[in-house]
């Protein structure tokens, strides 16, 4: 299958500015091919394209269930039939069994001012499986980010390692210590923080 096009939609202008310069540098660098993957300043709800696939990662986490509904069903109207969504959401396991990695997530970027960040809706499996189900999708299937299909074929290093790329692309160096993560021994054990759901628009 020929892949036709990537089409990318933010409101955020500097999400667009660093998806923009990460593409360039590797078209320039013939890793990517040239207007494969395009980028929006606008928000999924007002494209009119129809689409064989439709990824929301990290998207309806800081959503109430209501708003989060709408959107996927957004997402079911654009899929062709046959279609899928890969969609991924905060889950029960991180607010219960790590509040430190939650709040850390919730307040990245909120410097000084403890009341500001990004809000998590930590979700049951089965409150996802059904705001699916609301939005119209019917094969669905649920994982968590430790166990998913084809996990075992992944290397180490995709695995447990960085991803270095946008500091690669605007030039930015760790000036001091390494980053450390925890050793492999650690990281196997897998404590599942997000759900990621594929769900499939079933011809009528």
């Amino acid at each position: 299958m020929v892949l036709d096009g990537v089409l990318n939609y933010d409101t955020n202008k500097d999400a667009i500015k660093i998806g923009i310069g990460i593409v360039d540098y590797l078209e320039k660098k013939g890793e990517l091919r040239g207007g494969l993957i395009q980028y929006f300043d606008k928000s999924l709800t007002t494209s009119e394209e129809s689409a064989d696939m439709v990824i929301m990662i990290g998207i309806i986490c800081g959503l109430q269930d209501f708003a989060a509904e709408f959107l996927l069903t957004q997402a079911y109207n654009h899929l062709k039939p046959g279609g899928k969504l890969v969609v991924s959401s905060s889950n029960d396991n991180m607010e219960s069994t790590d509040p430190l990695v939650s709040f850390l997530i919730q307040h990245l970027g909120a410097k000084d001012d403890p009341f500001k960040g990004w809000g998590l809706n930590f979700r049951k499996k089965e409150v996802m499986e059904k705001l699916l189900q609301v939005a119209g999708f019917k094969d669905i299937e649920i994982f968590s980010d430790t166990d998913y299909p084809g996990k075992e074929h992944l290397s180490h290093d995709i695995l447990f390692g960085v991803d270095t790329l946008p500091a690669e692309v605007f030039g930015y160096d760790h000036p001091g210590v390494p980053l450390r993560l925890p050793p492999k021994e650690v990281l196997d054990k897998g404590t599942p923080y997000n759900w990621i759901a594929v769900a499939t628009k079933i011809p009528e």
